[in-house]
């Protein structure tokens, strides 16, 4: 029900006119995300990434000029259509985070750039076990999510969740099946405290 509302919500923000260059509607990288991507080891040509929550695939050529085979997913409809119209030839498909419509061990790397954070929290573990279901074995997870800041931990606009994230927090989600090797405390486009992390696959 909760994963239903929030994508009503995207849908509805993706058919509003565009008053900014920021956020996931802007059609520049996040100069953070930019920087996880860049990184990363050159892929081999039968390496693969997938962009959860690509929204209208702003982070996708980046990781394609890393050399790796990219595919990005997305539950808002509209959005991958606004990516479509800009790039007919991305490898797109309509699909939830808790429910990824891909194959177990698919992916060399994962990009969540501020998914998770608008997930709600009794949702964490179809999360996770999906993610790392899809991971190949060492394979790299980059997080771009939301930090915490004057003790809020979380908001409601409506019926769109957001999760502002401790370190613990971070680490405990993923620890069972991730080995965290980078959670940098860094200030996003949109001025907001966020965590950039890399996290490998056990």
């Amino acid at each position: 029900m909760a994963a239903d509302l929030e994508r009503a919500y995207y849908e509805r923000m993706w058919r509003t006119p565009l008053n900014n260059g920021i956020g996931c509607r802007s059609n520049k990288p996040a100069k953070i995300v930019e920087g996880l991507i860049e990184s990363l080891i050159q892929g081999e040509h039968t390496a693969t990434a997938l962009d959860i929550g690509c929204g209208a695939g702003r982070h996708i050529r980046l990781q394609q000029v890393q050399g790796y085979i990219t595919i990005g997913v997305d539950f808002a409809l509209t959005s991958l259509r606004a990516l479509a119209e800009k790039n007919a030839d991305a490898p797109i498909v309509q699909g939830s985070a808790l429910c990824l419509p891909f194959r177990a061990q698919s992916f060399n790397v994962i990009l969540d750039s501020g998914c998770l954070h608008h997930i709600c929290e009794n949702e964490y573990p179809t999360y996770i076990s999906e993610v790392t279901r899809v991971a190949k074995a060492g394979a790299i997870l980059l997080l771009y999510e939301f930090r915490i800041r004057d003790h809020e931990a979380q908001s409601w606009e409506g019926t769109h969740f957001t999760k502002y994230f401790r370190r613990q927090e971070i680490q405990d989600l993923f620890e069972t099946s991730w080995n965290t090797f980078r959670l940098d405390e860094v200030a996003g486009e949109n001025g907001k405290p966020y965590w950039a992390g890399a996290l490998t696959r056990k």
